[in-house]
């Protein structure tokens, strides 16, 4: 049977509005006169600001936050089922007892968030139709019936038609570095990609989790319960976990800056295959032209304003680093990892090697989900067969780019900026009108 989609309106919410609710719910919190909870269910609350509040018992059931700043602000015991927090801002949140089942993460940067005792299962939300039919609210991550370019239409769909209508508590290429799921209750959740470095599962229910592809640097498993939980085992999980002897790369990086800024008289060209950079103290606003580094690892290093002119960075992982304002001109990011990087204001335009030669970046085969590119200089960029979903391309420079074969599900920029890209084939665009 073909399924039918049907739009579902949202009752859009201003940040004045916010603000008021935010006030009576601190009434209702303490039990004073004129108190009201909060309820935000079947809202779009896009790119709002609701940082240092207090949201406790809040209901944000089927609610779109996608890309909304959460930060520092508590949700404890405040229901979130079936919500799309994709991109959202979670870091140092708390969301104790929070009700999360079926919800979408997808991106979210979620950095030292408390999950404590959050329920995180599969769960749908459905409404009764005509004729004894319901229909299902799924969130629509990558709709094969989706026109090449889509100009408008909400996050969620409600589809009609029968088949398994559970959504799973979806966290892919999330960043949860340090984050807390204490005795959460996570059962078939997902963590695709996402990064975990230092996060605590202490006596959590990870039964059938997927962590495939996640960083799982330093994780406490104390006590989880892991039945028929999937985890990664290829090689380039394996290379993540590399010890390095600290010393010895931050000496031959030392030498490949004077052998950059000497023009070859000093030092020495770095050669840093599979080399795991997380320990190294400081390279942000390094000088490290020419850098040759395929398949090292950088997941959610500070990099802002580093120079990696020439840099050949094949399949390296940078999942949730920060390469603000970097100098990247003429780089090799083929096959690379970016998922969730800062790449505002970062210069990806061709280096010129002399003579009027340029040498074009490359993010062939790459993945970008969710990053941010504001203001970014993609000018003759060869992106071809790479994943962008997601990214919010506004304010770049995207002069002859090319997205041939592109995944562009999600993406977000002006119409004006992609006149001159090719994206033949390329999948999903989504642009601000």
């Amino acid at each position: 049977m073909k399924q039918q989609r049907e739009k579902i309106d949202y009752q859009t919410c201003t940040q004045r509005e916010i603000d008021e609710q935010v006030k009576k719910h601190g009434l209702f919190y303490k039990g004073q006169l004129g108190g009201m909870r909060a309820n935000f269910s079947f809202c779009d609350l896009s790119g709002l600001d609701l940082s240092n509040r207090d949201f406790r018992d809040a209901d944000f059931s089927g609610a779109v936050l996608s890309k909304a700043n959460l930060s520092h602000s508590k949700f404890d015991s405040a229901t979130f089922f079936g919500a799309d927090l994709r991109g959202a801002d979670l870091r140092y949140a708390t969301f104790v007892r929070a009700d999360f089942r079926g919800a979408c993460l997808r991106g979210v940067r979620g950095d030292n968030a408390n999950f404590f005792e959050a329920d995180m299962r599969e769960g749908v939300i459905a409404e009764r139709a005509a004729m004894g039919r319901l229909n299902y609210l799924y969130h629509d991550i990558a709709n094969p019936l989706a026109p090449p370019l889509v100009l408008s239409g909400s996050v969620l769909e409600r589809i009609k038609g029968d088949g398994d209508p559970t959504m799973h508590a979806d966290f892919t290429d999330a960043s949860l570095r340090g984050a807390s799921f204490e005795e959460a209750n996570l059962k078939t959740a997902r963590f695709s990609g996402a990064d975990l470095s230092e996060a605590n599962f202490k006596a959590a229910d990870l039964s059938e989790v997927d962590f495939t592809g996640a960083v799982l640097n330093d994780v406490n498993f104390i006590m989880a319960k892991m039945e028929d939980t999937l985890r990664d085992t290829s090689q380039k999980s394996d290379l993540r976990m590399i010890k390095v002897d600290i010393a010895a790369v931050e000496e031959k990086l030392k030498a490949h800056q004077d052998w950059v800024e000497s023009g070859g008289a000093r030092g020495t060209p770095g050669q840093f295959a599979n080399v795991d950079m997380r320990s190294i103290r400081s390279l942000a606003g390094g000088l490290y032209t020419a850098l040759h580094a395929p398949g090292s690892v950088w997941s959610g290093l500070d990099l802002t304003a580093i120079n990696l002119q020439g840099a050949n960075l094949q399949n390296a992982d940078f999942r949730g680093t920060t390469l603000r304002g970097a100098d990247l001109r003429g780089v090799d990011f083929r096959g690379a990892d970016l998922s969730g990087c800062k790449l505002d204001r970062a210069n990806l335009s061709p280096l010129s090697i002399g003579e009027g030669r340029l040498h074009k970046s490359c993010l062939d085969h790459a993945s970008l989900r969710y990053a941010r590119m504001n203001g970014t200089d993609m000018r003759m960029v060869s992106a071809r067969d790479a994943d962008v979903s997601y990214v919010d391309f506004r304010g770049s420079n995207l002069v002859d780019v090319d997205l041939t074969n592109a995944d562009l599900m999600g993406a977000t920029g002006d119409h004006e900026m992609f006149r001159r890209v090719i994206f033949d084939h390329g999948k999903g665009l989504k642009l601000v009108v």
